[in-house]
């Protein structure tokens, strides 16, 4: 059995009419789909009928829900919806999304009315072989609660027990994990060590989206995983090369052996809309960069290493999100110049142990919860009373 696997698809800007009206947007990539017994993807924004978009950092995605028609007419028989988007408008733009797959005949996995909706593994039937889905999104705007809609959030003591239930149930196990750094191609140290115990636990593969690049790879105790598998389409204004190319990730499951696992590049031009394979130069240049990064992480200590470097150019913009700084602010610490003029050891010492230690956390995480709330109403009552 063959499963395809598509990285992010957001059907935005001009490849929204496409979609809208069921044009060819996975031009000669249609061949590769065609092979497969099963094709996914990782849906990156609802399906509306109307915008109702959230209070949030970051802009909020969305189309109409009629672009569900090019999918269905590509053969996609399920859409993974853990992702950092799929609340940006809000539980209405999640109903309308899972409905219209619904009608079209496409399943969803990774969110849900309510947490425990959103964590259940889609099992599929597919040439004699049972396969679990499982779909999870690191903690942004989109995650479910108990009693929201929303995305599964990665939770490992979560996945453990589903997991125990899940097992017996099926062949193989894929996980889509929506986690990463955006443009970095490599692992954290934390990531890796999450998707690699997700393996331990019995996942045959783990695909990494969200980076918005292609990453790297890695065969652990006998199952893959995608450190990053690029853009599918996604036509965002301001993308360089790298989020315009992507890799179709094509798992061979078997019932005598452990997976086998396959890489199509494919890339978005940036005077047309859609997909397409990518042609022999391309197609060289970008799996030679991504067997090379795949080697550079096997190689010890260099994980950590290229972190460390990776972080040390964040410093400044973390910081001054982290420091609620305003334009102003931000513009005079542009160099460090206030970071390191007007906080010492021990304050950024207070700050770290706010944030690592798990009780701290979570007392700050409701904090904050509590006085956005706060915020948002005494907004609202401001704005009635001008009306």
């Amino acid at each position: 059995m063959i499963i395809a696997i598509a990285g992010d698809i957001c059907p935005i800007n001009r490849n929204e009419t496409a979609f809208f009206e069921g044009d060819d947007v996975f031009s000669d990539v249609r061949s590769v789909f065609q092979e497969a017994d099963l094709l996914l993807a990782n849906l990156e924004c609802p399906l509306i009928l109307r915008p109702t978009p959230i209070k949030k950092t970051g802009p909020a995605l969305a189309v109409s829900g009629s672009s569900i028609r090019a999918f269905a007419q590509a053969g996609f028989r399920a859409l993974g919806l853990a992702n950092n988007h799929i609340m940006d408008h809000g539980a209405e733009g999640l109903k309308n999304t899972m409905e219209v797959c619904r009608q079209y005949g496409i399943a969803t996995f990774g969110a849900g009315l309510n947490l425990l909706e959103a964590r259940k593994a889609l099992v599929l039937e597919v040439e004699g072989f049972k396969v679990g889905l499982v779909g999870m999104a690191e903690h942004e705007w989109s995650i479910a609660r108990l009693d929201l809609p929303g995305a599964n959030p990665i939770d490992p003591i979560a996945f453990i027990q589903s997991n125990r239930k899940l097992r017996n149930q099926i062949d193989c196990l894929i996980v889509l994990l929506h986690a990463g750094s955006e443009g970095y191609p490599y692992p954290s140290p934390r990531l890796q060590d999450l998707c690699r115990f997700l393996i331990e636990e019995g996942a045959s593969a783990v695909i990494c989206q969200h980076s918005h690049c292609i990453g790297s790879y890695e065969t652990y105790q006998q199952g893959h995983i995608v450190y990053g598998q690029g853009n599918f389409v996604f036509d965002y204004p301001g993308q360089g090369m790298e989020g315009r190319e992507g890799l179709l990730v094509l798992l061979d499951i078997q019932h005598d052996r452990p997976p086998g696992i396959s890489f199509v590049p494919v890339v978005q031009l940036p005077d047309k809309m859609g997909v397409r394979l990518a042609d022999a130069g391309q197609r060289e240049r970008i799996l030679s960069g991504f067997q090379a990064r795949s080697a550079d992480i096997s190689t010890a200590g260099f994980i950590k290493e290229r972190w460390m470097s990776f972080c040390a150019t964040k410093t400044i913009p973390y910081m001054n999100a982290l420091l609620g700084y305003n334009r102003i602010l931000t513009r005079l610490n542009r160099n460090g110049l206030l970071l390191h003029r007007l906080y010492n050891g021990n304050t950024l010492r207070q700050q770290m142990n706010g944030i690592q230690c798990e009780s701290h956390r979570e007392v700050l995480l409701t904090v904050l919860s509590q006085l956005i709330c706060q915020y948002d109403q005494r907004r609202e009552e401001k704005e009635r009373d001008i009306c």
